[in-house]
């Protein structure tokens, strides 16, 4: 076996009316059905808004969400105000770097008249 030290944990808690979805990628065999480890996981916290469907599988459904999550290996997942200050500053560069070449295009059409 190997040598193991776990050096950080962390427990989640939600309300009842909330839920906790997980998935564990390469899950290690033979751990503590309380306590899967693997290469990749993740926890996606969710609550039902609408109560008419009765065959609600939480459970499954959770699962299901954060396996896409692992699937999609995202950076962030939502809307934080770091990344969209960073997305806006990016969009006016190539706002400005569009507007340089039609200026050069506008350029190049008044010298080949």
């Amino acid at each position: 076996g190997e040598n193991m030290q776990i050096s950080r944990a962390v427990s989640f808690s939600v309300p009842s009316q909330n839920h906790i979805g997980i998935y564990v990628h390469a899950p290690v065999a033979g751990t503590a059905a309380s306590c899967t480890l693997g290469k990749y996981g993740a926890l996606v916290g969710f609550r039902r808004m609408d109560t008419t469907f009765q065959n609600f599988n939480a459970v499954e459904l959770g699962r299901r969400l954060s396996q896409h999550v692992v699937g999609m290996n995202p950076l962030t997942v939502g809307e934080m105000p770091e990344i969209q200050e960073e997305e806006a500053k990016e969009g006016k560069k190539e706002e400005g770097e569009g507007k340089e070449l039609e200026n050069i295009e506008e350029e190049g059409s008044r010298v080949s008249d």
